[in-house]
């Protein structure tokens, strides 16, 4: 019964992120749309000039966070993000697929 339960859930998805907070997403079929916490973080997916990408098209983490406290602003290039047109009741571009490139690090032991 606790699992028939579970399947009528509301699920409210988040993506996280350590420079704005949270960003609330929206189901839409079988893709989440993020939005951040606007006006104070807006997010744009940016090709490698700097500028907004389509709707629907991959670019880099665009960021920028304006606070009474603090102004910060900047292109990750190790995280890609699809940016998305705005959803009801949301009137701002949101972002879907976000994923980081992560490298392994290697490093050599020599043997004396």
């Amino acid at each position: 019964k606790q699992l028939e339960s579970l399947t009528k859930a509301k699920v409210i998805p988040f993506y996280g992120h350590s420079y704005f907070g949270d960003a609330v997403g929206i189901i839409e079929g079988n893709k989440i749309t993020y939005f951040p916490p606007f006006p104070y973080a807006i997010i744009e997916a940016v090709d490698e000039n700097g500028r907004i990408v389509n709707y629907g098209e991959e670019g880099y983490f665009g960021l920028i966070v304006a606070r009474p406290e603090f102004l910060f602003i900047t292109i990750d290039k190790k995280e890609k993000i699809v940016r998305e047109k705005p959803t009801s009741p949301l009137n701002y571009d949101g972002f879907s697929n976000p994923r980081r490139e992560i490298k392994r690090l290697e490093r050599e032991i020599y043997n004396a």
